[in-house]
């Protein structure tokens, strides 16, 4: 593995350590991940770690300049904030991750359109994670985990076929799937015809006969973070290969051996595709 195939960082914001890696793997001719961290102040005096992972979708789709436009839409985001403020309340930054979304999805048709090819497809999970918890969004099938240091499990579903199949009970794992099933997905950004589809969905709910917006339910957009708590964004480069069932998975280690160490199971089981990483501790102290 040559350094031109392989891009990594870390870093710190106060109790927050980060962690990330793009890795061609040793089986793909060219990569096609892409991965953007930022740190930005935050409303209450603190900092703030913007990241986000993106997955392009290969063959002629130009798949890794749509992964790229991804993070870098995000990447704007992120300066847009440390420029002039962060957004007052999390459900202001959902919209403002969701708006990125939808932002991002035009660039890559318009970009295409003047280049005179079709759209490439990318996929795109990001999140913004501050002391006290964190916003996600996502479209396609790059994830996000959530390892709680009291034993909880989170992650984002899949807008795949696969997915359907496991909570539908037609496969009983993940293994079980074909490529087919995971290669079809439902939504992306970019890509040819379809409608974009940002995930999960900031709900509005009623209470005491009027409509209240709120983040809620296993999928919400909001999450709380713990000290000890680690939080994943990865692509299938990663999940596609190494097995996330338990808890205890995610902690406790730091930021750096928790990118290195699942790097590593990745390659291990072969490398079958590219590999975006980041990882946000909470200091467990």
């Amino acid at each position: 593995m040559t350094a031109s195939e392989r891009r990594l960082g870390e870093g710190a914001c106060g109790p927050l350590a980060f962690a990330w890696v793009v890795d061609q793997g040793p089986t793909r001719e060219v990569n096609e991940d892409a991965v953007t961290v930022h740190v930005v102040p935050w409303w209450n005096g603190t900092e703030a770690v913007v990241a986000a992972v993106a997955d392009g979708l290969g063959g002629e789709g130009h798949g890794g300049v749509a992964s790229i436009a991804a993070v870098e839409g995000i990447a704007e985001l992120a300066k847009s904030w440390s420029d002039g403020g962060a957004p007052a309340d999390w459900e202001a930054v959902y919209r403002a991750l969701a708006d990125a979304f939808a932002a991002i999805d035009g660039r890559i048709r318009a970009d295409a359109l003047a280049a005179g090819h079709r759209p490439g497809a990318t996929t795109l999970v990001a999140a913004v994670v501050a002391l006290d918890g964190f916003v996600h969004a996502y479209t396609g099938d790059s994830r996000l985990y959530h390892f709680q240091a009291g034993g909880g499990l989170y992650r984002t579903r899949d807008q795949s076929l696969a997915e359907i199949y496991l909570e539908t009970g037609r496969i009983k794992s993940e293994a079980e799937a074909t490529q087919r099933q995971r290669n079809t997905l439902f939504s992306t950004l970019g890509g040819e015809g379809g409608q974009l589809a940002v995930e999960p969905e900031w709900m509005t709910v009623e209470v005491d006969g009027g409509q209240v917006s709120a983040a809620i339910g296993e999928q919400a957009a909001f999450r709380t973070l713990a000290p000890g708590d680690t939080v994943l964004l990865c692509s299938d480069g990663l999940w596609g290969v190494v097995a996330f069932d338990e808890p205890g998975d995610g902690v406790p280690e730091d930021a750096a051996f928790a990118r290195d160490r699942w790097l590593q199971a990745a390659l291990d089981g072969g490398g079958p595709d590219n590999i975006g990483i980041v990882v946000v501790c909470a200091d467990g102290d």
